[in-house]
């Protein structure tokens, strides 16, 4: 999420490969092929975790949480700064969603998953909705690619530093669906 005023793109982390093509005139193929025109990348201390916690205070702008509700908090990430403790429980910490602070059934974790852990992080949300076993969960997605791919690899365009927050509850509590 960018605040009116960021960048949109920080060309530091990519060796500026894009910006000397623009000034060639030369179309990459990576770029014609699948439309990306910028990449964006973090300032080489913001972490996946910082960028989740940025996005679920811009959500938070939107939804209210009720903390007696059963609440899941489920991450999709690859490039997580820890193995331990998971990027859910350090932005759920940061963010406030403890039991101290009225939470009292709350569950968070983290899966590995690159490019398609977004789609298994809200599959999995809406399973957990859908079974009954919770009434609202936080599906976030959050990759900082930009500290995992070779800076010189041409490929590296595709991979940007990006997250992502999502609400999703259950419609009624007679319902099995959800938004």
């Amino acid at each position: 999420i960018l605040d009116k005023g960021e960048s949109k793109a920080n060309y530091k982390y990519y060796g500026t490969h894009l910006e000397e093509l623009k000034r060639k005139g030369i179309v990459d193929p990576i770029f014609h092929k699948v439309g990306i025109e910028s990449r964006h990348s973090v300032d080489g201390k913001e972490t996946a975790t910082d960028m989740v916690i940025k996005s679920c205070k811009k959500l938070w702008e939107i939804v209210t949480l009720d903390s007696k509700q059963k609440l899941a908090f489920i991450t999709g990430t690859l490039s997580a700064e820890d193995r331990y403790p998971s990027v859910s429980a350090k932005a759920m910490k940061a963010l406030g969603i403890l039991p101290e602070n009225g939470y009292e059934s709350v569950v968070g974790y983290d899966i590995s998953a690159a490019c398609s852990g977004w789609t298994f992080a809200i599959d999995d949300a809406r399973l957990k909705l859908l079974y009954g076993n919770f009434k609202n969960a936080i599906v976030c997605s959050s990759d900082t690619m930009s500290r995992l791919v070779d800076k010189y690899d041409k490929s590296r365009m595709l991979f940007g530093d990006a997250a992502t927050a999502a609400h999703l509850e259950v419609e009624t509590p007679e319902s099995t669906g959800f938004r």
